[in-house]
């Protein structure tokens, strides 16, 4: 049994992040009609061998179209990562992304590396060292920061931003008060104006 644990545990075990990754099978409906005529033929007291023939008589048809082994639609939500991009090797080290930042289909150009850009539809790209003169299509040229822009038409290298800023943006991007919720939420409490806080001034 040793082995067969060993080769299910090496299957489980990513040594990338230290945790155990499995997928749900089932095994039973591999043979549909074993496991459901098999259940009604234990489940009969009288006749049970007749109950069986006459379930894979007129269920056959049916069951041999449902067999599966594993989950009935294209996904698998339990695969992830298998390598981190400290360990991906680059023909050269200026295009490897910049911390909080990743890779897009033109070698040189980084999109945000955030929860929500796994289709890399956030703004704020950035472009590598010794970009200058490369041609872009449309959005990809939307996308990228003016910086960036400038050194694709050929101007100086740029430094990317830090990680965790926040992107450009109106100046109430980040304001929760403006605009103000809907009147059937809580509204935010208004300050008092100047002067105007019931203190008595000098000379009162």
């Amino acid at each position: 049994m040793l082995p067969t644990y060993a080769s299910n545990f090496n299957n489980l075990y990513y040594p990338l992040h230290s945790s155990l990754v499995g997928q749900f099978v089932f095994p039973n409906f591999a043979n549909p009609i074993q496991l459901i005529c098999s259940a009604i033929q234990a489940g009969s007291r009288l006749g049970y061998q007749e109950s069986a023939e006459l379930c894979a008589q007129y269920l056959a048809p049916v069951l041999d179209a449902l067999k599966f082994n594993y989950l009935p639609f294209g996904s698998n939500p339990f695969s992830s990562a298998a390598t981190l991009p400290k360990e991906v090797a680059y023909s050269e080290e200026r295009l490897r992304p910049p911390p909080g930042y990743k890779d897009t289909t033109v070698p040189g150009i980084f999109s945000r590396d955030t929860p929500f850009s796994h289709g890399n539809h956030e703004p704020g790209w950035v472009v590598a060292p010794g970009m200058q003169g490369m041609q872009v299509q449309p959005f990809t040229a939307n996308m990228l920061t003016p910086e960036s822009l400038a050194e694709l038409l050929g101007g100086p290298d740029i430094a990317p931003p830090p990680p965790g800023t926040n992107l450009p943006g109106p100046p109430n991007a980040y304001d929760e008060s403006n605009p103000l919720p809907p009147p059937w939420y809580p509204q935010p409490a208004s300050l008092p104006a100047a002067g105007a806080t019931g203190q008595p001034g000098p000379g009162q």
